[in-house]
């Protein structure tokens, strides 16, 4: 099934594979794409036939996060909803009773990041990176950044990372905890599909229970969801958001 910007097919029995298909943007993430993702994700969620699911990004690239054109566009009214909106999206990854793999080349930015660490494995090819830019553009980092990195590097190496944001390799990420493999890139789409099909081998209760487990160890995910949703709402109607969003518009198109 393909649905133009969101690809869904099954590579092998028992594993789905969703591709975001914006190549010509870096696969950034449009309201469209973001809720198509949701609806094949819940539809995936209650398929018995269903074992693991596998994200990933159209033409060696995973995804550049938030379309910020579209977004320095949006009525400040409709800030609220777009942030719960990703919400959701984050909570069914995270939440999900079955097991899903992020297989990371080209670059995770923003929420494209916030998407592959709400996965319960990344992967990434050796020259992939992983971007945070919200403070250069005025933002905070949302899609559940602030919960996934502290639980996967700790609090005090997610507060510095998220003070002063840098791109990270692949060799950085899994130093970091950040990435649970890398390897070439070449093998990426074949060694993501064999961690998936061997989740998929496990038992469906046992993995649901397994994660509802490791969940119960963290903090309250909607605690940091709720301020989260505070500060990005804040921070979106700011001026220095749309200063920054301008300023990164304008290197980017000067770039040949």
């Amino acid at each position: 099934m393909s649905s133009g910007e969101l690809i869904s097919e099954m590579p092998r029995a028992g594993i789905a594979r969703l591709t975001l298909n914006r190549p010509a943007h870096r696969n950034a993430l449009t309201p469209e794409l973001r809720e198509s993702l949701r609806t094949e994700l819940k539809a995936l969620m209650q398929d018995d036939t269903v074992r693991a699911v596998l994200l990933t990004g159209a033409q060696g690239q995973f995804c550049a996060g938030g379309d910020l054109a579209r977004l320095a566009a949006l009525p400040k009214d409709q800030v609220t909803a777009l942030l719960r909106s990703g919400h959701a999206l984050i909570r069914l990854l995270i939440e999900s009773p079955k097991p899903v793999v992020a297989a990371i080349a080209g670059s995770a930015a923003g929420g494209g990041a916030g998407l592959a660490l709400a996965c319960d494995a990344v992967l990434m090819a050796n020259s992939a990176r992983l971007v945070l830019p919200f403070d250069r553009i005025g933002l905070v980092p949302d899609y559940g950044l602030a919960y996934t990195l502290a639980r996967r590097m700790g609090i005090s190496r997610a507060h510095l990372l998220m003070l002063s944001p840098k791109p990270i390799s692949a060799a950085q990420a899994l130093a970091y905890g950040l990435a649970d493999q890398v390897v070439p890139e070449a093998d990426l789409e074949e060694t993501a599909i064999e961690l998936a099909t061997n989740f998929a081998r496990q038992s469906p209760l046992a993995t649901a229970w397994i994660k509802k487990l490791t969940l119960a160890q963290s903090p309250p995910l909607q605690s940091t969801l709720d301020i989260e949703l505070a500060a990005q709402a804040e921070c979106f109607r700011s001026d220095e958001f749309q200063a920054g969003v301008a300023a990164f518009l304008s290197k980017t198109t000067l770039k040949p």
